[in-house]
């Protein structure tokens, strides 16, 4: 595999900068794809952004290189999102996973969870506010490979149970 810090870049000045990250999202739906990649765009310059269209394929997105993060839903066809974060969590233990699901509310809760037991750092329940989305990932991209820092706040699977399942609610 990879070294974690593989994903240098050069300035225009040929001098080597910080290390880019690598954002897997996985969706089978196309639309939400789209307006995931699109919320990321101004974040080109320190976050490559790569899409993958169902668990099967992000397994082997990677298998083949270091991901920082992956945002993956759990309801796809084939290789689901339960079994990709099996999978990436043994190939990437460094890895952060953010779960997302929409669909019926009782269900929704209960796969989150389960998501939460499987590996994912953040758990997301459709639909939600793009700030939250983005906020979810540079609060996971600021705890680093040791764990949860001082000051991030934001991932979801570090607060406490009563405030990610207030996070869930429907709106």
């Amino acid at each position: 595999m990879p070294r974690r810090d593989a994903h240098k870049f050069k300035a225009k000045d040929g001098r080597s900068t910080l290390a880019m990250k690598v954002i897997l999202l996985v969706d089978d739906d196309a639309q939400i794809l789209k307006v995931l990649q699109r919320a990321l765009r101004p974040y080109a310059a320190r976050w490559q952004v790569i899409a993958a269209t169902d668990g099967r394929k992000a397994i082997e997105i990677a298998r083949r290189m270091t991901v920082d993060v992956v945002v993956t839903d759990l309801m796809m066809p084939g290789r689901d999102g339960m079994e990709a974060i099996g999978e990436i969590r043994r190939a990437q233990p460094l890895t952060k996973i953010v779960a997302m699901t929409g669909g019926g509310f009782i269900a929704s809760k209960e796969m989150l969870h389960v998501a939460e037991l499987l590996g994912a750092h953040a758990v997301l329940g459709k639909p939600f506010e793009l700030d939250k989305f983005i906020s979810t990932i540079e609060g996971l991209l600021a705890m680093g490979d040791e764990g949860i820092s001082n000051d991030c706040a934001l991932a979801p699977s570090a607060q406490a149970p009563t405030e990610r399942a207030r996070d869930q609610e429907p709106r």
